[in-house]
């Protein structure tokens, strides 16, 4: 899995600690390691996927990083039926990424998700 820490970006705690009032950044913590991991992990992995849609979406490496950090946090939480059950589920999810098969699996949904948050087509525009 890609580090992101080895990157010039930041990661998207950094991204989240400098949009957040300074009193909330110890308050993001609660959300847990692992959230934060999965978070950096996918993002990193659709970064160098589809970095080249810069240009098509007319954004700065260091925005369209930013926009698939939230783009994946979204992701996540959109897999839970609680805020209670964030840290639990990032935290056997990122043990199940162990598996490959399991991995191209969950990554297969996220790049799914990439394509229809970037390149949604209006109802009104389809042919069909």
């Amino acid at each position: 899995m890609p580090d992101l820490s080895a990157t010039e970006y930041p990661t998207f705690f950094q991204n989240l600690s400098q949009r957040v009032q300074a009193k909330e950044v110890s308050s993001l913590h609660v959300l847990g390691e692992d959230f934060f991991s999965l978070v950096d992990i996918f993002s990193q992995q659709l970064f160098e996927e589809f970095q080249g849609d810069l240009l098509l979406l007319e954004m700065e490496p260091e925005s369209f990083l930013w926009e698939l950090q939230v783009l994946t946090n979204q992701f996540l939480r959109k897999s839970i039926d609680s805020p209670l059950q964030l840290r639990p589920f990032c935290r056997q999810l990122r043990q199940q990424m162990q598996d490959p098969t399991f991995a191209d699996e969950i990554y297969s949904m996220l790049k799914k998700n990439y394509q229809d948050h970037f390149y949604q087509v209006p109802q009104s525009q389809l042919l069909v």
